[in-house]
């Protein structure tokens, strides 16, 4: 139960960042958290999906955060009581997490969300980048502008610079997709899983 891991800490997290979002990255947000919860529901699985709130990953660390656009928590229901932030040494962690990214601030998504959901022991992390533009060539047929980067915690450490993860001067210098064929697969609903 959610309540019952709650108790008083010695340090504050904050709940918001007062930050505010772009009216497509908003839109997909909402689009999908909701799709997400009623897919989820209709698996029978037991799961919250969520948006833009903070989880933490080291304990008496507030800067160790961040809020994934959508995430979700296995095991926590939908309904479950009102929550300001999750912590994972309290047993939050998402199994997935999405990341749209922005406009003006795309960058930060390739390159420092990789390796902050995988501190955070995310399963599966998707970068939705819908500013993103077709690549030259490779695989990508060109019929949409959109791309998406899935990363597994399956991989090995360094998987992220094995699967074309973009370094802070290859990201500034253009926003074409990578090549990740071979990197991993997206999650696939399945009445399984």
């Amino acid at each position: 139960m959610v309540a019952a891991s709650r108790r008083a800490d010695a340090v504050w997290y904050p709940e918001t960042d007062n930050m505010g979002e772009h009216a497509l990255q908003r839109f997909i947000t909402e689009l999908l958290r909701g799709v997400l919860e009623r897919w989820l529901r209709a698996q029978g699985r037991v799961a919250f999906a969520g948006a833009n709130q903070f989880v933490y990953w080291r304990e008496g660390d507030p800067h160790a955060s961040r809020a994934p656009d959508v995430y979700v928590l296995e095991g926590v229901p939908q309904d479950a009581p009102e929550v300001g932030s999750w912590k994972t040494w309290e047993g939050h962690a998402p199994s997935f997490a999405l990341e749209v990214c922005s406009a003006d601030n795309w960058q930060k998504d390739y390159d420092d969300a990789p390796a902050d959901y995988d501190a955070m022991g995310v399963r599966e992390l998707v970068i939705f980048d819908p500013g993103a533009t077709p690549a030259a060539a490779g695989g990508y047929d060109g019929s949409s502008t959109a791309v998406s980067e899935v990363f597994s915690r399956a991989w090995p450490a360094n998987a992220a610079s094995a699967c074309g993860a973009r370094s802070s001067a290859a990201s500034s210098a253009s926003r074409t997709p990578m090549d990740t064929r071979g990197c991993g697969s997206p999650p696939v609903p399945t009445a399984t899983s």
